[in-house]
């Protein structure tokens, strides 16, 4: 199957327990596609889970949802969030994605990494201690981070 890495990413995070399940999601989408004539896309693959395990399977946010996301909040340009600049405030930006993407999106610290350019999951355990501890000492950037996960919970399915 030639799918889109977005969609790819939706059905990795989504089925997590069992690799079964993942095959036998991909056998009825491309089922689905031969029979109906029609490409895979992502309403295609949120109802096919939908269908077969139930809302709680879907995942809510994708990472490339959070980067973009951050990106226009922050007003920051997205290849510089995916980037090698180290700027300060790029790099907050940046530890705000890994740390939402590991709340919101149930991938792994090594996917996320990989995600925001091609770092180690090493470093986006330390972008989540930097993040979680900027939390605990400031009310006002805790207020912001949750301003966040609830802005983010919009592109709920």
């Amino acid at each position: 199957l030639d799918l889109d890495y977005s969609i790819t990413e939706f059905i990795a995070g989504s089925i997590t327990e069992d690799i079964r399940i993942m095959k036998s999601i991909l056998v009825r989408l491309q089922a689905l596609s031969a029979l109906k004539n029609i490409d895979i896309d992502l309403p295609l693959c949120q109802s096919v889970i939908g269908e077969n395990f139930g809302d709680l399977k879907i995942q809510k946010v994708t990472l490339d949802q959070i980067i973009t996301y951050v990106s226009k909040k922050q007003d920051i340009k997205k290849r510089l969030l995916l980037g090698k600049v180290r700027r300060q405030e790029v790099a907050l930006a940046r530890q705000i994605i890994m740390f939402l993407g590991r709340e919101l999106t149930g991938l792994s610290l090594k996917n996320i990494g990989l995600s925001i350019g091609k770092r180690d999951h090493s470093t986006v355990i330390h972008a989540c201690k930097i993040i979680e501890d900027k939390i605990k000492v400031s009310s006002a950037f805790n207020k912001l981070i949750k301003e966040y996960k609830k802005d983010l919970k919009k592109y709920s399915v």
